[in-house]
């Protein structure tokens, strides 16, 4: 019976772990993050209303050698690649947008040079709900102005 239970215990806390952070539309999700060395992580969000999700980067720094972080268009990463990184250093301003409403994260680090060990900064991060067209979601403003999220103040340099 404690081998049950142990094992019951066990499939729980994995399933919980791999469940999705649900993002409340109209209510930006904020994440931080330093990483160590050999960090093996994942996040997972999903909109709360089907709405297509966008992670913007506002801090951060990673090692531009030897780690990773990927950003995919689903639940897990078996799902088409939106980002990958592996080789710029400064990921602030990096934005991200999913075409469902689902976005899955992971990254991985070697042993050296770390957030934790002094050498990078924290990564700052918000995740959003966005709305093409016809609803009150947030979109980077186009500067199309024909677009429906045309933004007259929008500076693509």
């Amino acid at each position: 019976m404690k081998k049950i239970l142990l094992l019951f215990i066990t499939v729980t806390m994995y399933s919980l772990s791999l469940s999705a952070q649900v993002v409340t539309c109209g209510a930006p999700l904020n994440s931080t993050y330093c990483y160590a060395n050999d960090a093996n992580d994942t996040w997972s969000y999903s909109s709360s209303d089907g709405s297509t999700l966008t992670v913007t980067f506002t801090a951060g720094q990673i090692e531009t050698c030897c780690d990773d972080l990927t950003i995919y268009d689903g639940t897990d990463a078996s799902a088409p690649v939106l980002y990958s990184y592996n080789d710029v250093g400064d990921i602030a301003g990096v934005t991200v947008t999913s075409t469902g409403t689902n976005l899955f994260m992971t990254f991985t680090s070697d042993a050296s040079g770390s957030c934790v060990s002094g050498g990078y900064t924290s990564w700052d991060w918000d995740v959003e709900c966005t709305v093409l067209c016809g609803g009150s979601g947030t979109l980077a403003g186009c500067t199309d102005s024909s677009a429906c999220n045309y933004n007259g103040a929008a500076d693509c340099d």
